[in-house]
């Protein structure tokens, strides 16, 4: 009877209050087929055979247990059938198991964002469109350099993003993800080379060309601005005196200006005084023509100023030096007055 009963409990359908369908050999032999058979190569399927393979592992689990509870009492009778189903449970540990993990890094790598990934098409797609911008390097025309550097960078960061929820997940399986973490970085890496040292050149010429309006000190950039400082000083402070104090106003204006401009840019790129020293040099090249050219005759403007001002300048003189001097000397050769009646207006005056 206990043999009876043990092959009946191995036939046993669902019908007649077994877990499995169609009896243990049905499903058992359905399920070491399906392992024996491998994973599919097409990933559209690799979902539906892993489910309907663990939905069997499941069901053979609880089988098992059922069977050996209800004939504990008979541990060798039923140890062949139990071999069978553990070996069964082995075979899938070790063929799926490890080849699972193969099947959800490649799952993580081509999700899309429809299935959660941070990524809108994959990993490759994304990758690959990151590394070919890079090697098509940094546009020559500035107009586009700003959307191909923010675009650069926005992937970049979705691809971190990305790598640390991937490592993340698989952190148990350092190795088996080392390759798909190395091509990763491998992108970083060719970032930094191509892009990294050619973004500071590209800031420090949009901080040369940055406007007022960019945030800059100068109205229409370095370029303009400093082309018109030197300018203006070779041209030379004018010979008449009506335009000097215009002339001066605007070049020390100016020169103010350049004088905050350098002193922020110095400051912007404090780190990297080589690249940005032949502009610094540009700047103070003109500050020393300045000096040279307008510095000298700077005093002789403001000596020939003292001399001209008048009472609403500051002097004490009404109408100038010379009018006032000549006048002076005009008098004393007139001599003094002959009628005495004038002498001592003559000599207050």
């Amino acid at each position: 009877m206990l043999g009876v009963n043990i092959q009946k409990a191995i036939n046993a359908r669902k019908e007649d209050g077994s877990v499995l369908e169609y009896g243990l050999k049905y499903h058992l032999d359905n399920f070491n087929s399906k392992i024996e058979s491998g994973i599919p190569k097409d990933n559209r399927y690799v979902d539906d055979y892993l489910k309907d393979l663990e939905k069997t592992q499941g069901l053979l689990i609880q089988w098992l247990e059922d069977f050996k509870s209800k004939f504990a009492d008979h541990p060798q009778e039923i140890q062949p059938t139990v071999d069978q189903v553990e070996t069964g449970l082995a075979n899938y540990k070790k063929k799926i198991g490890g080849a699972m993990l193969g099947v959800n890094i490649q799952k993580a790598i081509d999700a899309r964002k429809a299935d959660g990934s941070v990524l809108e098409y994959g990993l490759k797609y994304h990758l690959d469109n990151f590394n070919s911008k890079i090697a098509s390097g940094i546009p020559k025309d500035n107009r586009y350099v700003d959307d191909y550097l923010k675009d650069l960078e926005k992937t970049r960061g979705l691809l971190i993003q990305w790598l640390e929820d991937f490592k993340a997940k698989f952190a148990d399986h350092p190795q088996e993800i080392q390759p798909t973490v190395t091509q990763v970085e491998d992108g970083f890496a060719l970032y930094k080379q191509k892009i990294g040292g050619a973004m500071l050149g590209v800031n420090i010429q949009k901080a040369i060309n940055a406007r007022k309006a960019d945030g800059s000190v100068l109205e229409y950039g370095l370029k303009y601005h400093l082309d018109n400082f030197v300018n203006k000083i070779n041209s030379g402070i004018p010979k008449d005196d009506r335009y000097v104090d215009d002339y001066l106003k605007d070049l020390e204006k100016t020169r103010g200006l350049l004088i905050q401009w350098l002193e922020d840019f110095k400051a912007k790129f404090a780190d990297h005084p080589q690249e940005i020293q032949p502009t610094v040099t540009q700047v103070e090249d003109g500050f020393a023509l300045y000096k040279q050219k307008i510095g000298g005759a700077m005093l002789g403007v403001n000596i020939q100023k003292a001399i001209n001002a008048r009472k609403a300048d500051g002097s004490v003189l009404e109408y100038g030096l010379k009018y006032h001097l000549d006048n002076f000397v005009n008098k004393i050769n007139s001599g003094i007055p002959k009628d005495d009646r004038y002498v001592d207006d003559y000599l207050k005056d």
